[in-house]
């Protein structure tokens, strides 16, 4: 058992894996008696260091918190206590200067440093009496050869009605080998818990002793295809949670529901067709005047169209799926606890959509895929239905309808929301235009146009940095076969001629994955912005001018930029350069990024 004074840290993972530790020995000497307990995640460091400081910040008020790195075959648990830092014998410490520094002193040897860390435990060690302390030494070999954690519990759908209650089970098998992890999705900061420490600030979630996740009062924006339960890499489960209004059946559409003297109408549970509009009333019967009528949707608070002595009004006008769901109204009578009912909203629906994917923290519609002869690819689109789909997706390509073959082109709709066109071994035949199509008992719809094509995607920004006189612009690019031409465009804000920058090249190439960098020199005061297309192919394709239309793919998105000096001729690059990249720093003080 560690000191109850201690603040641990604990970390399962991956072999050969790279950890995050926060050296807290020094400032916690000031803080003898605290209770302060935290958990570190060990993704790659940058990715937690800033949340990490945070609820450091939080906790440890005035503190100074800095990172170091630690590397280790094997992980087991690091515990850091408020007095010296005790870790299993097999990790080797490797120092940051930065740190030590940070704290005073000079960069010793690791072996140095070691021998002086234990000096300082002794020389305070008096201060912290334990009996219930373990020797941290003791078990190690045992530790060594304790079985690994296994996750047990085998992945689940959990479909749940709006305001109930949801269990999510993770049973572990050895769990005193590990730290169990839940998260929502695979972003780096949608990490909910690790152990029982909590990181997400939802009030309705929380961890049970058998590590189960229980989610209180769920909403609709709860559902999620992940809810992941994860030992390491490896050793995860993933579950879904679909949640469900509550079905509109005619003595629901029908009551007007009053309870405690609060009434909703037009009733408790309303169904509307997409694009009608509804009010939506909230009004008190009691004989006590109500202080404050107030409405809220989701948790977040509503404010009223009208009102009037009894009655809280809200009106809602050309209603898509967006508005659908639970809403609460609150009479506020001047008593401790304020008088709620709940009125639920259905909005008929058939929506389809882009594909959408997250790159850098931006969200980007997939309105294309760039694919090769001869591979597999995926062509997705998602759909929105209430009531839902008749029938499994028909699919077009440039206008015809596709014969679904089962063999070489095949249908999937068992992910929520998302129907998958899956086509292999591509041919030239297969390039072009494609469009879902869907059905429910109130209407049809067809999707937007989904370009599957060879030339190479649209470039994705990454990267950008500027030097005395000119701005260094980065793209990432998608292309199976080899770019053999760029060119990077740019123009003031407001100018309808575009100019073409010199200097564009390929700096970097991994399979299919390409960086594009390019050069603009000499550029005016003011707003800019600049976009760029590539041109793939073989070599011999750099000089073909009849293969040039056909073989360029789509414009990036433009990226603002503004500046200060002249501006310069220009031209266009040929030719697949490649070299290592080099790497980008984004500097302020003479261009601006947007």
């Amino acid at each position: 058992m560690w000191s109850r004074h201690a603040l641990e840290m604990l970390h399962r993972g991956v072999s050969e894996c790279r950890l995050c530790a926060i050296f807290l020995a020094r400032a916690l000497r000031s803080r003898k008696n605290s209770n302060e307990r935290i958990i570190l995640y060990s993704e790659p460091c940058l990715q937690y260091s800033a949340r990490m400081k945070y609820l450091m910040s939080k906790k440890l008020k005035d503190l100074k918190v800095s990172s170091a790195r630690l590397y280790g075959t094997s992980s087991r648990v690091i515990v850091v206590r408020a007095f010296e830092i005790v870790a299993a014998p097999i990790f080797k410490w490797l120092y940051s200067p930065q740190f030590l520094i940070s704290n005073g002193a000079a960069a010793p040897s690791p072996a140095a440093a070691t021998q002086s860390s234990t000096s300082k435990v002794k020389d305070d060690a008096d201060d912290y009496v334990d009996d219930t302390a373990d020797d941290p030494s003791d078990g190690d070999e045992d530790a060594d050869n304790a079985p690994d954690a296994r996750i047990e519990t085998e992945p689940q759908i959990f479909e749940v009605p709006v305001g109930s209650d949801v269990y999510l089970p993770c049973n572990v098998v050895n769990a005193e080998a590990a730290a169990i992890i839940w998260s929502r999705g695979r972003l780096p900061n949608n990490t909910l818990f690790i152990e029982r420490e909590r990181l997400t600030e939802d009030p309705r979630m929380s961890i049970l002793p058998n590590r189960t996740l229980l989610i209180k009062n769920v909403q609709l924006n709860d559902s999620s295809d992940e809810y992941i339960c994860k030992v390491d890499d490896d050793n995860k489960i993933a579950h879904e949670l679909r949640v469900k209004l509550p079905a509109c059946n005619k003595g629901a559409r029908d009551l007007q529901m009053e309870h405690n003297g609060v009434r909703v109408t037009p009733a408790a549970c309303n169904e509307i067709m997409q694009g009608e509009t509804i009010e939506l009333g909230c009004e008190s019967t009691l004989q006590i005047k109500a202080k404050r009528i107030s409405w809220s949707r989701q948790g977040l608070k509503i404010l009223p169209d009208r009102q009037t002595e009894t009655g809280s009004y809200i009106t809602i006008r050309n209603a898509s799926r967006h508005v659908s769901g639970d809403y609460t109204c609150g009479v506020d009578t001047g008593a401790e606890k304020l008088l709620t009912q709940h009125l639920t909203l259905h909005v008929r629906h058939l929506d389809i959509e882009y594909e959408k994917e997250k790159i850098d923290g931006h969200t980007h519609h997939k309105d294309h895929y760039a694919t090769a002869l001869g591979v597999t690819v995926n062509i997705t689109c998602i759909v929105h239905a209430h009531p839902g789909v008749n029938k499994k997706m028909t699919w077009f390509h440039n206008g015809n309808k596709i014969n679904i073959d089962n063999r070489r082109i095949t249908v999937n709709d068992e992910i929520k929301n998302h129907k998958v066109l899956t086509i292999r071994d591509v041919n030239k035949d297969d390039l072009g235009a494609y469009q879902c199509h869907a059905t429910n008992e109130d209407r049809e719809a067809t999707g937007p146009i989904i370009q599957l094509i060879d030339t190479p995607a649209k470039p994705i920004y990454n990267n950008a940095e500027n030097d005395d006189d000119s701005v260094v612009l980065q793209w990432k690019v998608i292309s199976y076969k080899p770019i053999v031409e760029s060119e990077l465009v740019f123009r003031q804000e407001n100018d309808s001629e575009w100019r073409v920058a010199e200097d564009v090249k390929v700096i970097n190439s991994d399979g299919k994955e390409h960086i594009v960098q390019g050069t603009i020199r000499g550029i005016h005061a003011g707003k800019h912005e600049a976009k760029l297309r590539t041109r793939n192919g073989d070599e011999s394709d750099a000089n073909d001018v009849a293969k040039d239309a056909k073989s360029w793919g789509p414009y990036s998105e433009p990226k603002t930029f503004g500046g200060d000096v002249e501006v310069q001729t220009a031209g266009v690059h040929t030719g697949a350069a490649m070299r290592p990249a080099g790497t980008l720093i984004l500097l302020a003080p003479l261009i601006n990024f947007f």
